[in-house]
């Protein structure tokens, strides 16, 4: 599988300031926010959790984040309002119930050195790679998910790691140059097969799982 890229690379920020914890999505179940929502009453007072999207799960979002401070509601933003918000987070978490395949989500964190904290679950399992540009959770388990926050944020040192974790994976991956290399080697391997006989087999360096093939079509790419 060649993987999806940013055609402009956005700049990344500094561990230093970075603070809190973020969320992007369509605010429904499947995308784990409830699970997000729960895990809050067990982080540390102060640790602010940024919830940017809209969706059916806004009232919920709202009437917690009217009655906790560590919650905020900032809706929709544009693309690169979002890009800003990744570059003042500490984390990303990406508590999915459902099996994603690629989300641009994560994609444009490690663009931005924004550690990710996902599910460990569909193709999430394979764009995370472990203590390296972020940590993988059991899904639908706030108190994992809790642990994982504060245990991250809470420790400046190992922001500073998984945020330059993400940048690196970013640059191997995800540019438009890296994209490009992967298309000619593909289109070598097909045009040497096609000459030798032979059937090619091009799948993504690390090990993933089969997901469903149909989604539903209401729900937003991230």
């Amino acid at each position: 599988m060649i993987p999806t890229f940013l055609a402009r690379a956005p700049g990344s920020a500094t561990g230093a300031g970075r603070r809190g914890v973020l969320f992007v999505g369509r605010l429904t179940e499947e995308k784990g926010l409830r699970v997000l929502l729960s895990a809050v009453s067990e982080l540390p007072a102060g640790m602010s959790v940024r919830i940017v999207g809209i969706g059916p799960l806004g009232g919920e979002v709202a009437r917690l984040a009217a009655a906790d401070p560590r919650v905020v509601a900032v809706g929709l933003r544009s693309p690169e309002d979002v890009l800003e918000e990744m570059r003042r987070a500490a984390v990303l978490v990406v508590p999915s119930l459902w099996y994603e395949g690629m989300p641009m989500s994560v994609v444009e964190a490690f663009a931005t050195g924004t550690p990710v904290i996902a599910s460990r679950l569909g193709g999430l399992a394979s764009l995370v790679d472990q203590g390296h540009n972020g940590v993988l959770v059991a899904p639908n388990d706030a108190h994992e998910l809790a642990q994982a926050i504060t245990a991250i944020v809470s420790d400046r040192r190992r922001v500073n790691e998984l945020s330059a974790g993400a940048r690196a994976t970013f640059l191997a991956r995800y540019t438009a140059d890296a994209h490009h290399d992967a298309l000619l080697s593909l289109y070598a391997a097909a045009l040497l097969a096609r000459h030798s006989g032979e059937s090619i087999c091009i799948d993504h360096p690390r090990e993933h799982e089969e997901f469903p093939t149909e989604q539903d079509p209401a729900l937003a790419a991230r």
